[in-house]
């Protein structure tokens, strides 16, 4: 039985019932992202830059806390960035082979992350 529980691929795992979610499912939630009607904060950024007559963005370093979908990386390698540091996975794989296909680096971020910091200055009483 497939949980029907909305954009809950991330894991592969429905973060209610705990059951994986079906191939043909995450397939079908990443194609809706094509109907997003926000905009994800690579592309305000490369937007932005466009926008305001900015530098080129050729071989500049893109910091981004979830790894680009697929529609972000295809515009990261238009432009021209060669690097992007990430805090969290994403779990389409078509985005990270494109962006490697297209030589842009890759770096997952492993250090300290704003929560934690947060939580050491303002522990949190129980």
């Amino acid at each position: 039985m497939d949980c029907r529980t909305p954009f809950q691929a991330i894991l592969r795992v429905c973060v209610k019932c705990g059951r994986p979610i079906e191939q043909k499912r995450v397939a079908e939630l990443e194609k809706n992202l094509d109907l997003c009607r926000g905009l994800h904060g690579e592309e305000k950024a490369i937007l932005q830059i466009a926008k305001k007559g900015g530098a080129s963005l050729k071989d500049t370093i893109l910091y981004t806390t979830t790894f680009p979908c697929l529609l972000c990386a295809k515009k990261i390698i238009e432009v021209g960035i060669s690097e992007v540091w990430y805090v969290e996975p994403y779990p389409f794989t078509e985005a990270y082979r494109i962006l490697e296909d297209a030589g842009v680096r890759l770096k997952k971020f492993e250090g300290v992350k704003s929560s934690q910091v947060l939580d050491r200055l303002y522990p949190r009483r129980t």
